[in-house]
């Protein structure tokens, strides 16, 4: 969460010279890795807790960050939030439940096991 105000701060990041035409396409593929990941690693320790569905507890906090992250950007000069960001970020989340469902529903036994033994 850090990482994504940090970047979030910039008023400029924009790809230059010749992948300049990839810049939009870069932007929102960013987005929805760094959605996907704080997803991913907001499940796995709530998966530890006796919470009986954190998958949606991770997602909607992600989601929530996703809009906070552009109620941020509206106030950093050279930078404006958009609802389409928190759209892309969101398609970002999705894909992120969809890998822990298939992964988590198949090996929950050997990938989530608690790192510290009760």
């Amino acid at each position: 969460m850090i990482a994504i105000f940090y970047l979030s701060s910039f008023s400029e990041l924009e790809l230059k010279g010749e992948l300049a035409p990839f810049d939009f396409i870069a932007r929102k593929l960013a987005h929805m890795a760094e959605y996907a990941l704080l997803t991913i690693l907001l499940f796995w320790p709530l998966s530890y807790e006796k919470l009986k569905s954190p998958l949606p507890v991770s997602a909607i906090i992600a989601f929530f960050y996703a809009v906070s992250d552009e109620v941020h950007q509206a106030f950093v000069p050279g930078r404006s939030a958009r609802i389409f960001d928190v759209g892309v970020d969101t398609l970002g989340i999705i894909i992120a439940v969809i890998v822990i469902r298939n992964i988590y529903l198949k090996f929950k036994h050997r990938i989530f096991k608690p790192l510290i033994s009760k």
